[in-house]
């Protein structure tokens, strides 16, 4: 049996390895088409898995499914402004930082779930 969680806590573990090598290393000829492979095939896949943890680990309810379709909304539609903004200002690795930045915003909350998820399955044994 496959754990969701764990699972898409290690996919965009790897997928923030791959951005953090992109913003670290973009003068390197293969690590362009590697870093953004890497992050397709890890990070894009796991997007709606991220409905499916919500369901799994919170009460829904009307208020919080509107919460999180704001969101949602909201950074589908101001993420490429924001993005598109400050490539005007700082050239075309504002992009790559503004993606690093947004994936470790996702990893941090999904690795505490996991840690607190881990010690509370500790407690029970």
């Amino acid at each position: 049996r496959v754990d969701v969680l764990s699972l898409v806590c290690s996919c965009v573990a790897l997928a923030t390895g791959a951005m953090i090598a992109w913003a670290l290393l973009p003068h390197l000829g293969t690590t362009t088409p590697l870093c953004v492979a890497l992050y397709g095939f890890l990070g894009g896949p796991v997007v709606p898995c991220i409905s499916a943890l919500y369901n799994k680990h919170a009460v829904v309810s009307g208020v919080s499914l509107a919460v999180l379709s704001t969101g949602t909304n909201a950074g589908v539609s101001l993420g490429p402004y924001l993005v598109g903004w400050q490539m005007q200002d700082f050239g075309d690795m504002a992009m790559v930082w503004f993606i690093l930045l947004a994936t470790i915003a996702v990893l941090v909350p999904l690795l505490m779930l996991w840690l607190l998820r881990c010690s509370s399955g500790r407690q029970e044994k």
